[in-house]
C-alpha cells in the first residue's frame, strides 16, 4: 500500500512565479512617483524592463534550488547585462559586462550625476539619467524580491518602497501625482496578500485541512486596511496642504526658474533626440523657397571645462503685439535689408522651455501670457517645459550686404554698451588665442575675421564632420579638437568658431536649433535628424548674422553667399601646428555633460547606428531571461512529476510542465531570431519560415499524445472515480502505438490477453495487468467505485514491461497511431 500524501513547499524561498511577480510589481508601482522629477513616460518602460530582467532570474534561480546568497548575485548579474546591453557597445557577446564595459557605465553614470547637479525637476530622460534611474531601481528590485521571497518577509520590503517614495517627495516642486502614491500603496498591499494568502495555503496544507477558501483567511482585512489608509492619505494631502515640498536636485542649488536653465539646454534638446528612430517636431508652413534655420535658443556664457552655456540673466518682455527689437538695429533698417515673412509653426512632439523662432521675430501669436521674450539673446522661454502647440510668428530674415557688415563700427567698447561684456569673454589657451590671431592676420574688419575663422572650419583647416570625436580625450578639449583629433560634430565645429572668435575681439553666441528639415506636400517637417548648432556673430548696426562652420556632408545646412571667402578681403589659410600643450585641469571629453562619447546622439541627421538596432537587444535580454527562467521551470516541475510517480505520490497540483516549455521555446526562439532578421537574408527567413512550419507541424502529435498520457496518469495517481476507465485508455493508447489495436466488442480480459501476447509482457508486467482488470472491473461494473491506491503502480508496471518488451520506433515516437488513427 502506497501512501497517497500532499506535497508541501517550505515558507522560506517560493520558488513559483507569483510572489517574486508581486514583489516586481511593488517595486514598479513605488517607481511611478519618479514621474515628479523625470519628465515624460520613457523611463518607465526601461524600469519595467529592469525589474522584470530581476524577477525572471529571481525565479529562473529558485527553480533548480538555488542557494539564497547566490540569487541575489545571479540578479546582479542579470543587472549588470541588461545595463550593459542597452547602455553600452563594449560588451563581450554584447550583453556580457567586460571591464570597457564597466568602464562605459561609470563614465554613463558620471554624466548623469553632471546632469543631477544641475537640473531641477523635472529633468529629461537622456540615456545617462535613464542608466541611472535603471541601476538604482534595480538594487531596489533585488532588495525588495530578497526580502519578500527569500526571507519570506514582506513587510519589511515596504521601507525600502517608502525609500523611493522618499526621493522623489524631497526633490520635487510640487506634491506627488495623487495616482502614483495610489498605485504604490495598492502594489504593497498587493504584495502582503498574496504572501498571507500563500501562507494560509501553506500552514492548512500542513495540518491536513481543506483548501483555503476566497472568503477564509485575513487576506480581506488587509486588503481592507489597505484601501483605508491610501483613502485617508489622500484625503490628508488634498486638505492639509500647508505641508509641500519644494527642492532640487543635489548639488543644483536654489530652485529658481531662470537658473533651471544653464546645462540643461543641450541637455534637455538631447531627451528628445536620443532615440532609435526619427521622429518628427515640428511642421511648418509658409516658409520661403530658401528655408532658414529654425532657432532655439542661443548660448552665451562661456566656461573653458563646459563650453557654451544660456546665461541665467535672460530679460522678461511680454510676447502680446510687436516685440522688442534687439540692441544694434532698427525696425526700419532691417525690413530694408531683411526679407519678411510669416510662418505657421506645429510643435508635435517637442517639449521644452524655449519656444523656437526664426530670424528676428516680430510678432507672435496664438501662445499663452506666460511666454517672455529676450530680445538681446533672441529667445523666447517659459518658466518650465510645455507643448507649444501651434501658432503663428512674423519674422524678418536678415540678409545685410558684405558692405554693411564691413562698415559696422567695430570696437569693445561701444559694442559692450548695446550687447553686454557676455559676449566678448573668453578664458581659451594661449594656443587657441594663437591660432585664431594667425588665421585673422589679414583680415582687417570683424567681418573678415568671422568669414576667415569659418572658412578654416569648414573647409580649409582639415577637419572632418563625424558623430564621433577623435584626439587624445587629454586636456583642453578645445585645444584636443582644434590641434589632434580635428573630428567632430556641430557642437564642436560651432563652439571653436565662437570660442576663437571671442579671442580676437568679435562678439559672438553659439545658436541650437534645427536645419530647415524637408518639403512634406505643404509644409516643411523638422525631426530629430535636423537638430545643429551654428554661431551668430554681431555687428553693430545690423544684428546678430548667422554663420555655420560645420561642414555638413549633406545638403540640410544654409550656406548663406556672404559666409564664403570674398575676393575683396583676402584671408589667410594658416598652418596649424601639429602638437601643442595641453592642460590636466580640463575634462577628458569634448561632448556636453550628460552625453555619451561612444554613442552619440542623432546629431545633423547622421546616426552611427549598428547592424542591429538597440531596441532588439532591448527587447532580445528580456526575452532570452523569460525563456531561461521557463526553462528552468519546466524541468524542476518534470523532475517533480517524475518523482511523484515513482513513488505515488499526489502533489494536487495542476501546473503542467508543457506550458514551461513551450514558453521557454516560443520567448528564446524570438530572442533568437529577432536580431536574426537584420543580419540574414530575406529569402533564408522564408526557407527558415518553412521549415518552422514543418517541424511545428511534425512535433504536434507527438506532443498531444505525451499531453494526453500525462493527463492520464495523473487521474490515475489522484485515484478519483475515473482513475480506472483513465488507466485503462492509456494501455489501450499504447498498444495501438505498438501496432495491436483492440477491438471495442472485446471483453477486458480478452483484450488483456491480447496485450499479454502482442507485446509479449513478462511476469512484472502482467502482475500489474492482472491488478488494472480488476480495478476495472470493479469501476465498470461493481457500482459504487472504492480507491484502487495500487492502481496507478499497476500502471507503471505494465508501462516498464511494454517499454522493455515491446519498445516503439522512431516513426510511432513521430506520428503515434493512436492520434492519428485512433481506435474506436
Amino acid at each position: 500500500m502506497v501512501n497517497r500524501r500532499r506535497a508541501v513547499t517550505a515558507p522560506v524561498g517560493w520558488t513559483g512565479p507569483v510572489v517574486p511577480s508581486a514583489a516586481g510589481l511593488a517595486v514598479l508601482t513605488a517607481a511611478t512617483s519618479l514621474s515628479g522629477v523625470i519628465d515624460g513616460v520613457r523611463w518607465l518602460v526601461f524600469v519595467a524592463v529592469t525589474v522584470a530582467v530581476i524577477v525572471g532570474t529571481g525565479i529562473a534561480l529558485r527553480s533548480v534550488r538555488t542557494p539564497t546568497p547566490l540569487v541575489a548575485l545571479g540578479q546582479f548579474a542579470g543587472l549588470l547585462c541588461f545595463l550593459t546591453a542597452v547602455f553600452t557597445r563594449s560588451g563581450i557577446l554584447v550583453v556580457l559586462p567586460g571591464p570597457g564595459a564597466l568602464g562605459d557605465l561609470l563614465g554613463v553614470l558620471r554624466q548623469a550625476m553632471a546632469q543631477v547637479q544641475s537640473g531641477v525637476p523635472p529633468v529629461t530622460a537622456t540615456a545617462a539619467m535613464l542608466c541611472l534611474v535603471c541601476v538604482a531601481l534595480g538594487l531596489v528590485a533585488i532588495v525588495v524580491d530578497t526580502l519578500a521571497v527569500a526571507a519570506a518577509a514582506p513587510a519589511a520590503s515596504g521601507l525600502v518602497l517608502l525609500c523611493v517614495f522618499a526621493v522623489p517627495a524631497s526633490l520635487a516642486d510640487e506634491l506627488l501625482p495623487w495616482w502614483s502614491f495610489a498605485a504604490g500603496a495598492a502594489g504593497f498591499a498587493l504584495l502582503l496578500v498574496i504572501d498571507e494568502r500563500q501562507r494560509h495555503r501553506l500552514w492548512r496544507g500542513r495540518l491536513g485541512l481543506p483548501a483555503l477558501r476566497s472568503g477564509d483567511g485575513s487576506a480581506p482585512a488587509a486588503a481592507g486596511v489597505a484601501a483605508s489608509a491610501v483613502a485617508i492619505a489622500l484625503v490628508a494631502g488634498a486638505v492639509l496642504t500647508m505641508v509641500g515640498t519644494a527642492g532640487r536636485l543635489p548639488g543644483g542649488g536654489a530652485a529658481d526658474s531662470t537658473a533651471s536653465i544653464g546645462l540643461n539646454t543641450f541637455t534637455s534638446l538631447r531627451g528628445q533626440l536620443e532615440r532609435d528612430s526619427s521622429i518628427e517636431l515640428f511642421r511648418v508652413r509658409g516658409l520661403p523657397e530658401k528655408p532658414p534655420y529654425l532657432r532655439v535658443t542661443t548660448l552665451s556664457k562661456f566656461d573653458t571645462a563646459r563650453g557654451f552655456e544660456v546665461d541665467s540673466r535672460l530679460d522678461n518682455q511680454p510676447t502680446r503685439g510687436e516685440l522688442a527689437m534687439p540692441p544694434g538695429t532698427t525696425r526700419q533698417r532691417l525690413l530694408a535689408e531683411g526679407r519678411p515673412m510669416q510662418v505657421e509653426i506645429e510643435a508635435i512632439g517637442y517639449l521644452d522651455p524655449w519656444l523656437p523662432v526664426y530670424g528676428v521675430p516680430m510678432q507672435l501669436a496664438n501662445i499663452s501670457e506666460d511666454w517672455n521674450y529676450d530680445p538681446g539673446a533672441g529667445i523666447v522661454h517659459a518658466p518650465s517645459k510645455r507643448q507649444a502647440g501651434k501658432y503663428l510668428q512674423s519674422a524678418v530674415l536678415p540678409e545685410p550686404s558684405v558692405e554693411s557688415m564691413r562698415a559696422a563700427p567695430g570696437g569693445r567698447a561701444r559694442t559692450a554698451g548695446l550687447i553686454g561684456e557676455r559676449y566678448f569673454e573668453h578664458n581659451v589657451d594661449p594656443q587657441v588665442e594663437s591660432l585664431a590671431r594667425n588665421i585673422t592676420r589679414n583680415a582687417g574688419t570683424d567681418y573678415d575675421k568671422a568669414v576667415a575663422i569659418r572658412h578654416f572650419l569648414a573647409q580649409s583647416g582639415g577637419f572632418k564632420y563625424q558623430l564621433r570625436t577623435a584626439g587624445t580625450g587629454q586636456g583642453d578639449p578645445l585645444v584636443d579638437f582644434l590641434f589632434n583629433g580635428k573630428t567632430g560634430y556641430c557642437e564642436q565645429f560651432a563652439s571653436s568658431m565662437a570660442a576663437m572668435l571671442r579671442s580676437v575681439g568679435v562678439p559672438s553666441r553659439v545658436a541650437v536649433g534645427f536645419t530647415p528639415g524637408y518639403n512634406n506636400s505643404g509644409y516643411y517637417s523638422i525631426t530629430t535628424n535636423d537638430a545643429h548648432a551654428w554661431v551668430e556673430v554681431f555687428f553693430n548696426g545690423v544684428g546678430w548674422i548667422q554663420f555655420d562652420p560645420t561642414p555638413l556632408p549633406d545638403s540640410r545646412g544654409t550656406a548663406n553667399p556672404y559666409e564664403q571667402p570674398n575676393p575683396g578681403a583676402p584671408t589667410s589659410s594658416a598652418i596649424v601646428p601639429s602638437t601643442g600643450r595641453t592642460t590636466t585641469a580640463a575634462p577628458t571629453t569634448t561632448g556636453l555633460p550628460g552625453q555619451n562619447q561612444g554613442d552619440q546622439a542623432n546629431k545633423d541627421g547622421n546616426r552611427d547606428d549598428s547592424i542591429v538596432p538597440v531596441w532588439v537587444w532591448f527587447t532580445s535580454g528580456p526575452l532570452a531571461l523569460l525563456a531561461m527562467a521557463a526553462a528552468a521551470r519546466g524541468a524542476a516541475v518534470t523532475q517533480a512529476r517524475r518523482r511523484e510517480r515513482r513513488a505515488g505520490v499526489v502533489s494536487g497540483g495542476k501546473e503542467p510542465p508543457e506550458l514551461w516549455w513551450g514558453l521557454a521555446a516560443l520567448s528564446g526562439g524570438i530572442a533568437l531570431l529577432v536580431p536574426l532578421w537584420f543580419l540574414v537574408h530575406p529569402i533564408v527567413w522564408w526557407l527558415l519560415l518553412a521549415l518552422g512550419v514543418a517541424a511545428v507541424a511534425l512535433a504536434v502529435p507527438s506532443w498531444l499524445r505525451r499531453y494526453l498520457r500525462d493527463r492520464r496518469l495523473h487521474a490515475v495517481a489522484l485515484g478519483g472515480p475515473d482513475a480506472a476507465g483513465a488507466a485503462w485508455q492509456e494501455l489501450m493508447a499504447a498498444s495501438v502505438d505498438r501496432g495491436a489495436a483492440v477491438a471495442g466488442t472485446e471483453t477486458v480480459r480478452a483484450a488483456a490477453r491480447k496485450l499479454v501476447r502482442e507485446h509479449k509482457l513478462d511476469e512484472h508486467g502482467q502482475n500489474g495487468l492482472r491488478t488494472i482488470i480488476g480495478a476495472v472491473e470493479r469501476s465498470w461494473y461493481g457500482g459504487t467505485p472504492r480507491p484502487e491506491p495500487e492502481l496507478f503502480t499497476a500502471v507503471r508496471q505494465v508501462l516498464e514491461s511494454l517499454t522493455a518488451n515491446s519498445p516503439l520506433g522512431w516513426r510511432s515516437r513521430l506520428f503515434p497511431p493512436s492520434i492519428l488513427r485512433p481506435a474506436r
